[in-house]
Order: structure tokens, then sequence, then C-alpha cells
């Protein structure tokens, strides 16, 4: 290796299960109260601009916390330079309805959101730990550890200048929607994200290496309809079948130069999918409808090549036939 090159040691919670108010969730640094903040998981502006400071989040374990009791533990640099440069950039991005969106838009959109993902699951783990009950056994599984290490590994391009080498560990769709509400559907197990900021929103995989945006390539186009709440649940359930058919997640390796005190994160193994599978798919989408209370008469799967779907636009057509028509 380069002896200007090294392994960027980075603060490490997942290997001694560190999930403590007492340190910086991003840079691990000991807190005091001098330099202690707390990060709102979903940022403030958010919970104004919907209303939602009272309105609730189901965790992973099925307990519900309001979103203004989301928070994690965060020193004032972090979270008063870093983090907030970041929402700034997101900001800049969400007033533009995220158009023509560069490799450096996307990589903010992709920081933006796995904060919010990663920090859903700091906090429900940082409750497991107050537990302290010997019998529950480890919180993670050796495959969690790794996968959720790489999305803080990934977080850290927050804080220090990061070039992810080609292919990016993520997957963007962008979505356009027609009423001004606020929605949001996770998959924290999965690594998968939705959500509907009003009239715009954003889905993401992450640690696919732009693996999802291939095997759901027609979905992108979706970006031309204007869609209802109905349809953002189908389009997100669309996505997350696109990780959920993965084999496998990959790994990734740090490599940081220290005289430019930039880091590359390298992907060291790809990603591999079994083939789309209409039933498991429509199993997926049947189980996020009844999450949002939406029951179906008939089952989406109707048979090989059959599936009921709200993805039509007003004249009846299908969104997806339309838009293969407008390519002939």
């Amino acid at each position: 290796m380069d002896p200007n090159t090294d392994s960027l040691d980075f603060y490490r919670p997942f290997d001694s299960n560190d999930f403590v108010f007492e340190r910086c969730f991003l840079c691990g640094i000991d807190l005091s109260k001098s330099n202690r903040s707390d990060e709102h998981i979903f940022p403030k502006w958010l919970l104004h601009k919907f209303n939602l400071w009272n309105e609730t989040l189901t965790m992973i374990n099925g307990s519900r916390f309001q979103y203004k009791r989301l928070v994690i533990p965060c020193c004032k640099e972090c979270n008063n330079e870093h983090l907030a440069a970041m929402e700034s950039r997101f900001l800049s991005l969400m007033e533009r309805k995220f158009e023509n969106l560069n490799h450096d838009d996307e990589q903010t959109i992709f920081q933006w959101a796995s904060k919010i993902l990663y920090g859903t699951l700091y906090k429900e783990l940082s409750l497991k730990m107050d537990v302290r009950n010997p019998h529950l056994g480890p919180l993670l599984t050796p495959e969690q550890v790794e996968n959720y290490g790489a999305m803080h590994l990934h977080l850290q391009s927050i804080r220090v200048p990061t070039e992810f080498i080609q292919p990016k560990p993520w997957s963007l769709f962008v979505f356009n929607y027609k009423e001004d509400t606020y929605d949001y559907i996770n998959e924290i197990r999965k690594l998968c994200f939705s959500i509907k900021l009003g009239e715009i929103g954003v889905t993401l995989v992450f640690q696919d290496n732009n693996e999802v945006e291939n095997v759901c390539a027609p979905v992108k186009g979706l970006n031309n309809f204007m869609l209802d709440d109905l349809q953002f649940i189908e389009a997100t359930a669309l996505v997350f079948y696109g990780k959920y058919i993965a084999e496998n997640t990959p790994t990734y390796m740090n490599i940081y130069c220290k005289s430019t005190q930039k880091m590359q994160v390298v992907s060291l193994r790809a990603l591999r999918s079994k083939p789309w599978d209409d039933q498991e798919y429509a199993a997926l989408l049947e189980a996020m409808l009844a999450a949002n209370g939406v029951y179906l008469d008939e089952p989406i799967y109707l048979g090989p090549g059959q599936l009921q779907t709200s993805l039509v636009d007003d004249d009846g057509v299908l969104m997806i036939h339309k838009l293969n028509s407008k390519k002939d």
C-alpha cells in the first residue's frame, strides 16, 4: 500500500455494541455539557412543514415514538457544521425538485436518507442497550454488523471528503406526487428508504452497487407521471423488491489519503440477484398496503404475468406501457 494512504480508523459502534448517548453518533467523540447537542433524526424543518411533532413513527420492534422525541447524540461540530451543510445542500436540491441530478447531488440525497435510516437504527439499539438483559442475546447478527457498519462508514462522507468509486453504493429514484402530503416507508433490515415530501419524493436502496436501478429500470420512468398516495406505496414496493431479491450484500473498504485528507470507498464484492418473482413481489406489496390500512378485495397476484396495479394514468392505461409506446 502507498505509504501516503491508510485505512482511516473511524469510530465503529457495531464492533462493541457502543450505542450510548455519551458519544456522538457520527464521529464517536465523548460528549460533555460543552460540546453536546441532540440531532433530530428527522430534521426540524420537516417536522414543521408537515406538522409531525406529535405524530408517531413505528420502530422495528413495534414500539412507537413521537417524531419530536426521535433524537440521537451528536457533538456540536458534527451538528452545526457537517450535518448543517449537508442539510442545506439537500434543501437546495429539493427546491429544484431534484431535477438534473449529478453524482454529487445524488451523494447528498444518499447522505440525507442514510442519516435518517441509520439514526432510527441507532435510536432503537440504544434503547435495547438500556434494557441490559443478558438473556436477550446479541443485538445484531454478524451479517447485520457488517451491513450496518458499512452504512456508518458511508455516513462519514458527511464530515470527510469522500469519493465513492464506481459503482456507487446506492440506487436512487425520484417520483412526483399529486397530493402535498407526507409519507414514509423504510425497511432497515434490507436497507431501503422511501419518503414523500409533499409533491416530490425520493426512494433509495443502499449497498446495492446501483444494481436495483438496473433491475427496476422501467420504474425510473414513473417520474414522468404525478402519482397519488396509493401509487407511492406501489412504486416503493417495486423498488424495495429489487433489493429483496438480492442474494448477498457487497462489502466495502475505505482508503484514506493523508496528504489530501480525503477518503475513497471501494466495493469489494458485486451484488447478485435472483430472478424476479411476481407472486413474491405481490405478497410484499400486499403487506405494505396492509401496513398502511389498505386492503384489496382480490389478491394482487392473479396468475403468471397477471398482477393488479394502481399504476395507471387518468386514461386507464398502464403507465409503464405508455412509456414504452412513447419510446416506440
